[in-house]
């Protein structure tokens, strides 16, 4: 049975209160984002205390860490940006082990760079992050379920974790787009819904197949995490019953 799951992201309060506050929407996993109101979680300030605090409040809310958010622009054109950022990511990874979850994951583009990428860094502990939807363009949305096809034909055995939101397209909108989450510190990684003619709304608001896409991911990870992302708080419940509903309906 696939689990459904959050970003804590989306919950911008302290570390308890978020727990608490996703835990009271019936969720029983979540994506770890490293910002909470009452705690200092920049560059340099990571600790093995710190990381044991956040693993225990998620644990005792009933809230397994299924894996943890590293986003950031590695190939950042400024040398000593892109040093920073590294940096950073290293600084998460290095203390992964004390937040209760061996995983750091994230996507890229297209299926032809995904495969390069495992080719290229041919390793156990490389997994991939199933988010269909970054896989779709201008050119190929209409394509809907050949490319879904291709994605799970071609990567099905490198998934470790999902994540459900939606796509579609844009209108006359072509520039990048932004979400207001409520929350003046949010992060672009949170914010962040599309550019150019494609739109990532949340889940149920945009045209993915999610029969086809849950169907196929449930052929060879019928246990793996569903995490639901790109919404606010206030559409949590909306977006949850729209999945639950779909995994219920397939049987998963």
């Amino acid at each position: 049975m696939m689990q459904t799951g959050i970003f804590s992201g989306y919950f911008p309060y302290g570390l308890e209160e978020t727990a608490r506050k996703i835990r009271a929407l019936d969720f029983n996993t979540v994506q770890l984002d490293m910002h909470f109101k009452d705690m200092e979680l920049s560059a340099g300030q990571i600790t093995k205390e710190k990381c044991i605090r956040i693993r225990e409040a998620f644990r005792d809310n009933n809230l397994p860490i299924s894996c943890i958010s590293g986003y950031t622009n590695i190939i950042h054109p400024d040398k000593a940006e892109r040093e920073r950022r590294v940096g950073y990511l290293k600084e998460i990874i290095s203390h992964a082990q004390y937040l209760g979850t061996p995983y750091v994951n994230n996507v890229v583009g297209s299926v032809e760079e995904t495969v390069k990428m495992f080719a290229q860094v041919d390793h156990p502990g490389l997994g991939l992050l199933m988010d269909p939807t970054n896989y779709f363009e201008t050119h190929n949305i209409d394509r809907m379920d050949d490319i879904l096809n291709q994605v799970f034909d071609t990567l099905s055995d490198k998934i470790k974790i999902a994540h459900a939101k939606d796509v579609k397209r844009s209108g006359d909108d072509k520039t990048e787009k932004h979400a207001d989450i409520g929350d003046e510190d949010a992060l672009e990684s949170h914010t962040f819904r599309g550019v150019g003619e494609i739109e990532l709304p949340a889940p149920g608001l945009g045209s993915l197949n999610y029969d086809l896409y849950l169907r196929r991911l449930a052929k060879k990870h019928p246990n793996v995490p569903m995490i639901i992302e790109h919404l606010d708080e206030s559409d949590v419940p909306r977006a949850k019953k729209f999945l639950d509903g779909k995994l219920r309906a397939l049987g998963l």
